[in-house]
């Protein structure tokens, strides 16, 4: 899989609220991969990952209308 939490494709108004993402261990993939997705909002999401480098954790890709607050 290209994310280690939600790999979200053909997908259409999307709204993900208040959600923990823990990771097992170190991981190189974003938490989240986005692909051919229409209008999503990500808000009060948490990304827990040991030895995390501050990587991006959101991969956008073919997707248009995406928000993500914090």
């Amino acid at each position: 899989m290209p994310a280690w939490g939600f790999y979200v494709r053909h997908v259409k108004n999307l709204t993900i609220d208040n959600v923990t993402l823990t990771a097992q261990g170190k991981e190189y993939r974003p938490a989240i991969v986005l692909d051919d997705v229409q209008g999503a909002t990500f808000s009060q999401m948490k990304y827990i990952e040991p030895e995390s480098t501050k990587k991006k954790q959101v991969h956008v890709y073919k997707s248009s209308e995406v928000l993500l607050k914090k």
